[in-house]
Protein backbone atom coordinates (compact mmCIF):
# COMPACT_ATOMS: atom_id res chain seq x y z
CA UNK A 1 0.00 0.00 0.00
CA UNK A 2 2.91 2.51 0.89
CA UNK A 3 5.00 1.50 -1.96
CA UNK A 4 7.38 4.37 -2.89
CA UNK A 5 5.69 7.01 0.00
CA UNK A 6 7.87 6.55 3.69
CA UNK A 7 6.13 6.18 6.80
CA UNK A 8 7.52 6.55 9.78
CA UNK A 9 5.19 4.42 11.95
CA UNK A 10 5.30 1.83 9.29
CA UNK A 11 9.08 2.38 9.07
CA UNK A 12 9.39 1.70 12.86
CA UNK A 13 6.75 -1.33 12.88
CA UNK A 14 8.28 -3.16 10.05
CA UNK A 15 11.75 -2.51 11.39
CA UNK A 16 11.11 -4.18 14.49
CA UNK A 17 9.63 -7.08 12.92
CA UNK A 18 12.45 -7.25 10.52
CA UNK A 19 14.83 -7.44 13.45
CA UNK A 20 13.04 -10.31 15.64
CA UNK A 21 14.93 -13.24 17.05
CA UNK A 22 13.57 -16.27 15.51
CA UNK A 23 14.95 -19.74 13.71
CA UNK A 24 15.44 -19.40 10.07
CA UNK A 25 12.62 -21.98 9.11
CA UNK A 26 9.76 -20.24 11.16
CA UNK A 27 6.58 -18.37 11.17
CA UNK A 28 8.32 -15.06 12.80
CA UNK A 29 11.65 -15.80 10.29
CA UNK A 30 8.87 -15.80 6.75
CA UNK A 31 7.26 -12.16 8.61
CA UNK A 32 10.63 -10.81 9.18
CA UNK A 33 11.29 -11.47 5.48
CA UNK A 34 8.01 -10.59 4.41
CA UNK A 35 8.91 -6.76 6.66
CA UNK A 36 12.13 -6.58 4.30
CA UNK A 37 10.30 -6.89 1.31
CA UNK A 38 7.87 -4.05 2.25
CA UNK A 39 11.08 -2.23 3.08
CA UNK A 40 12.26 -2.53 -0.19
CA UNK A 41 9.02 -1.62 -1.58
CA UNK A 42 8.62 1.84 0.47
CA UNK A 43 12.21 2.68 -0.13
CA UNK A 44 12.51 4.80 3.00
CA UNK A 45 16.14 6.35 3.14
CA UNK A 46 16.02 6.76 7.20
CA UNK A 47 15.36 2.70 7.23
CA UNK A 48 19.01 2.53 5.80
CA UNK A 49 20.67 2.60 9.34
CA UNK A 50 19.24 -0.25 10.75
CA UNK A 51 18.95 -2.70 7.27
CA UNK A 52 22.63 -1.90 7.35
CA UNK A 53 23.14 -3.95 10.99
CA UNK A 54 21.16 -6.63 9.45
CA UNK A 55 23.94 -7.45 6.90
CA UNK A 56 25.20 -9.27 9.94
CA UNK A 57 22.44 -11.57 10.71
CA UNK A 58 23.19 -14.83 11.38
CA UNK A 59 20.29 -16.38 9.08
CA UNK A 60 21.63 -15.63 5.15
CA UNK A 61 18.07 -15.62 3.77
CA UNK A 62 17.86 -12.46 5.94
CA UNK A 63 20.97 -10.68 4.85
CA UNK A 64 19.64 -11.02 1.18
CA UNK A 65 16.55 -9.70 1.88
CA UNK A 66 18.18 -6.86 3.93
CA UNK A 67 20.56 -6.47 0.75
CA UNK A 68 18.18 -6.20 -1.58
CA UNK A 69 16.12 -3.61 0.55
CA UNK A 70 19.91 -1.57 0.87
CA UNK A 71 19.75 -2.12 -3.06
CA UNK A 72 16.20 -0.17 -3.82
CA UNK A 73 17.28 2.62 -1.55
CA UNK A 74 19.96 3.43 -4.35
CA UNK A 75 17.29 4.32 -6.56
CA UNK A 76 16.00 6.84 -4.91
CA UNK A 77 19.03 8.19 -2.65
CA UNK A 78 22.50 6.65 -3.70
CA UNK A 79 25.17 7.19 -0.46
CA UNK A 80 28.85 5.98 -1.14
CA UNK A 81 27.47 4.88 2.16
CA UNK A 82 25.52 1.97 0.54
CA UNK A 83 27.62 1.61 -2.43
CA UNK A 84 30.47 0.90 0.22
CA UNK A 85 28.15 -1.28 1.84
CA UNK A 86 27.05 -3.48 -0.49
CA UNK A 87 30.78 -3.67 -1.95
CA UNK A 88 31.73 -4.96 1.33
CA UNK A 89 29.05 -7.64 0.70
CA UNK A 90 30.69 -9.07 -2.68
CA UNK A 91 34.33 -8.56 -1.39
CA UNK A 92 33.22 -10.17 1.72
CA UNK A 93 30.27 -12.16 2.72
CA UNK A 94 30.45 -16.55 1.84
CA UNK A 95 27.17 -16.83 0.86
CA UNK A 96 26.62 -16.71 -2.83
CA UNK A 97 23.29 -16.03 -2.72
CA UNK A 98 23.58 -12.85 -0.68
CA UNK A 99 26.68 -11.63 -2.91
CA UNK A 100 23.89 -12.33 -6.29
CA UNK A 101 21.41 -10.13 -4.48
CA UNK A 102 24.53 -7.61 -3.32
CA UNK A 103 25.34 -7.42 -7.17
CA UNK A 104 21.94 -7.25 -8.56
CA UNK A 105 21.62 -4.15 -5.93
CA UNK A 106 23.88 -2.23 -7.30
CA UNK A 107 22.49 -2.39 -10.69
CA UNK A 108 19.77 -0.40 -9.36
CA UNK A 109 22.21 2.94 -8.91
CA UNK A 110 21.33 5.14 -11.73
CA UNK A 111 24.42 6.11 -13.55
CA UNK A 112 22.96 9.51 -15.23
CA UNK A 113 21.75 10.63 -11.56
CA UNK A 114 24.85 8.75 -9.00
CA UNK A 115 27.50 9.50 -12.33
CA UNK A 116 30.38 9.67 -9.36
CA UNK A 117 29.51 6.52 -7.61
CA UNK A 118 28.97 4.34 -10.82
CA UNK A 119 32.83 3.83 -11.26
CA UNK A 120 32.80 2.48 -7.08
CA UNK A 121 30.20 0.17 -8.07
CA UNK A 122 31.79 -0.95 -11.35
CA UNK A 123 34.44 -1.83 -9.54
CA UNK A 124 32.50 -3.98 -6.98
CA UNK A 125 30.86 -5.54 -9.52
CA UNK A 126 34.27 -6.60 -11.48
CA UNK A 127 35.38 -8.21 -8.73
CA UNK A 128 32.05 -9.89 -8.00
CA UNK A 129 33.54 -11.54 -11.89
CA UNK A 130 36.41 -12.43 -10.19
CA UNK A 131 35.21 -14.87 -8.34
CA UNK A 132 35.31 -18.37 -9.51
CA UNK A 133 32.93 -21.48 -8.98
CA UNK A 134 31.27 -24.38 -10.59
CA UNK A 135 27.96 -24.15 -8.41
CA UNK A 136 24.64 -22.80 -9.86
CA UNK A 137 25.17 -20.30 -7.05
CA UNK A 138 28.27 -18.95 -8.05
CA UNK A 139 26.92 -18.32 -11.81
CA UNK A 140 24.12 -16.46 -10.41
CA UNK A 141 26.36 -13.87 -8.85
CA UNK A 142 28.05 -13.65 -12.45
CA UNK A 143 24.98 -13.71 -14.15
CA UNK A 144 23.68 -10.79 -11.88
CA UNK A 145 27.16 -8.74 -12.09
CA UNK A 146 26.57 -8.78 -15.56
CA UNK A 147 23.23 -7.07 -15.63
CA UNK A 148 24.03 -4.69 -13.01
CA UNK A 149 27.32 -3.50 -15.37
CA UNK A 150 24.68 -3.31 -18.35
CA UNK A 151 22.68 -1.38 -16.72
CA UNK A 152 25.72 0.89 -15.43
CA UNK A 153 26.87 0.55 -18.88
CA UNK A 154 30.24 -0.28 -17.72
CA UNK A 155 31.47 -2.69 -20.67
CA UNK A 156 35.00 -4.07 -21.39
CA UNK A 157 36.48 -5.97 -24.13
CA UNK A 158 36.84 -8.54 -21.76
CA UNK A 159 33.39 -9.21 -21.08
CA UNK A 160 33.39 -10.86 -24.80
CA UNK A 161 34.86 -13.86 -22.24
CA UNK A 162 31.42 -14.92 -20.25
CA UNK A 163 30.06 -15.39 -23.91
CA UNK A 164 30.62 -18.73 -23.53
CA UNK A 165 29.43 -19.33 -19.88
CA UNK A 166 27.65 -22.52 -19.26
CA UNK A 167 24.89 -20.06 -17.90
CA UNK A 168 22.39 -19.43 -19.90
CA UNK A 169 21.79 -16.21 -17.62
CA UNK A 170 25.26 -15.02 -17.52
CA UNK A 171 25.56 -15.43 -21.19
CA UNK A 172 22.36 -13.45 -21.89
CA UNK A 173 23.11 -10.22 -19.82
CA UNK A 174 26.66 -10.77 -21.24
CA UNK A 175 25.20 -9.64 -24.60
CA UNK A 176 23.92 -6.89 -23.59
CA UNK A 177 27.25 -5.86 -21.88
CA UNK A 178 29.13 -6.83 -25.21
CA UNK A 179 26.34 -5.19 -27.07
CA UNK A 180 27.44 -1.62 -25.15
CA UNK A 181 31.04 -1.47 -26.16
CA UNK A 182 31.43 2.20 -28.18
CA UNK A 183 34.04 0.14 -30.56
CA UNK A 184 32.92 -3.14 -31.06
CA UNK A 185 34.65 -4.67 -33.87
CA UNK A 186 33.53 -6.68 -36.56
CA UNK A 187 34.53 -9.66 -34.89
CA UNK A 188 32.41 -9.14 -31.84
CA UNK A 189 29.77 -8.39 -34.21
CA UNK A 190 30.18 -11.91 -35.58
CA UNK A 191 29.86 -13.55 -32.33
CA UNK A 192 26.70 -11.65 -31.70
CA UNK A 193 25.34 -12.60 -34.80
CA UNK A 194 26.65 -16.67 -34.31
CA UNK A 195 24.67 -16.10 -30.63
CA UNK A 196 21.54 -15.02 -32.19
CA UNK A 197 21.49 -17.99 -34.44
CA UNK A 198 22.75 -21.18 -33.02
CA UNK A 199 22.73 -20.47 -29.03
CA UNK A 200 20.83 -23.42 -27.38
CA UNK A 201 18.84 -20.97 -25.42
CA UNK A 202 15.86 -18.77 -26.72
CA UNK A 203 16.88 -15.90 -24.33
CA UNK A 204 20.37 -16.20 -25.28
CA UNK A 205 19.80 -15.61 -28.80
CA UNK A 206 16.62 -12.76 -28.13
CA UNK A 207 19.25 -10.70 -25.86
CA UNK A 208 22.25 -11.11 -28.76
CA UNK A 209 19.45 -9.79 -31.10
CA UNK A 210 18.49 -6.78 -29.52
CA UNK A 211 22.20 -5.88 -28.64
CA UNK A 212 22.98 -6.44 -32.57
CA UNK A 213 19.59 -3.67 -32.75
CA UNK A 214 21.04 -1.11 -30.39
CA UNK A 215 18.78 -1.69 -27.92
CA UNK A 216 19.43 -0.94 -24.01
CA UNK A 217 18.09 -1.93 -20.34
CA UNK A 218 15.19 0.06 -19.58
CA UNK A 219 16.85 3.38 -17.47
CA UNK A 220 15.27 3.36 -13.83
CA UNK A 221 13.18 6.18 -14.50
CA UNK A 222 10.59 3.45 -16.56
CA UNK A 223 11.30 1.24 -13.46
CA UNK A 224 8.04 1.68 -12.00
CA UNK A 225 6.35 -2.06 -11.38
CA UNK A 226 6.80 -4.95 -9.27
CA UNK A 227 6.34 -8.79 -8.70
CA UNK A 228 5.22 -11.15 -6.46
CA UNK A 229 5.96 -14.83 -6.76
CA UNK A 230 4.99 -18.43 -5.15
CA UNK A 231 6.26 -21.20 -6.35
CA UNK A 232 5.44 -24.57 -5.95
CA UNK A 233 5.19 -27.88 -7.49
CA UNK A 234 3.23 -30.20 -9.42
CA UNK A 235 2.21 -31.24 -5.57
CA UNK A 236 1.27 -27.05 -4.50
CA UNK A 237 4.09 -27.84 -1.93
CA UNK A 238 6.30 -24.75 -1.51
CA UNK A 239 9.45 -24.47 -3.47
CA UNK A 240 11.80 -23.77 -0.74
CA UNK A 241 15.39 -22.45 -1.21
CA UNK A 242 14.44 -22.59 -5.35
CA UNK A 243 16.66 -20.88 -7.66
CA UNK A 244 15.16 -19.12 -10.14
CA UNK A 245 15.60 -17.14 -13.34
CA UNK A 246 13.33 -14.26 -13.81
CA UNK A 247 13.57 -12.90 -17.80
CA UNK A 248 12.60 -9.17 -17.40
CA UNK A 249 10.58 -7.58 -20.31
CA UNK A 250 13.61 -5.10 -21.26
CA UNK A 251 15.54 -8.95 -21.90
CA UNK A 252 18.20 -8.94 -18.82
CA UNK A 253 18.07 -12.13 -16.19
CA UNK A 254 17.72 -11.82 -12.81
CA UNK A 255 18.82 -14.99 -10.87
CA UNK A 256 17.09 -15.13 -7.30
CA UNK A 257 16.40 -17.72 -4.96
CA UNK A 258 12.93 -18.32 -3.07
CA UNK A 259 12.50 -18.55 0.61
CA UNK A 260 11.22 -21.48 2.69
CA UNK A 261 7.95 -20.59 1.51
CA UNK A 262 8.67 -20.44 -2.03
CA UNK A 263 8.03 -16.71 -1.97
CA UNK A 264 10.64 -14.09 -3.58
CA UNK A 265 9.40 -10.60 -4.87
CA UNK A 266 11.29 -8.15 -6.92
CA UNK A 267 10.68 -3.70 -7.02
CA UNK A 268 11.85 -1.66 -9.73
CA UNK A 269 10.50 -3.65 -13.24
CA UNK A 270 9.89 -1.88 -16.51
CA UNK A 271 6.92 -2.43 -17.98
CA UNK A 272 5.85 -5.67 -19.90
CA UNK A 273 5.74 -9.60 -19.19
CA UNK A 274 8.22 -11.69 -17.20
CA UNK A 275 9.42 -15.12 -17.72
CA UNK A 276 10.10 -16.91 -14.94
CA UNK A 277 12.07 -20.35 -14.83
CA UNK A 278 13.41 -22.65 -12.06
CA UNK A 279 17.15 -23.37 -12.70
CA UNK A 280 18.06 -27.31 -12.69
CA UNK A 281 20.30 -27.88 -9.93
CA UNK A 282 22.85 -29.76 -12.36
CA UNK A 283 22.88 -26.49 -14.34
CA UNK A 284 26.47 -25.10 -13.04
CA UNK A 285 28.90 -22.62 -13.78
CA UNK A 286 32.32 -22.03 -15.01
Amino acid sequence: VLRGSPSEPARDALLAVAQLSAEPMSKEAGDALDALDALAAIRDPAAAAKLLRLLGHRDPLRRARAVAALGTLLAVAPTAGLVDALSGVIAQEGDPRVVAEAAWGLGELSATRAAALAPRAAAALRQGLSRRGDSPAEAAVRANALAALARLGNAELVDAFWLTDPSPAVRANATWLVGALQSRSPGMGARLRNLGAVDPDHHVRQSAAAALAGRHPAPLAVRTHWLGMYQVDYDHRPLANARYRLVLPDGLVRVGVTDHRGIARQELLPEGDCELETVPEGEGGR
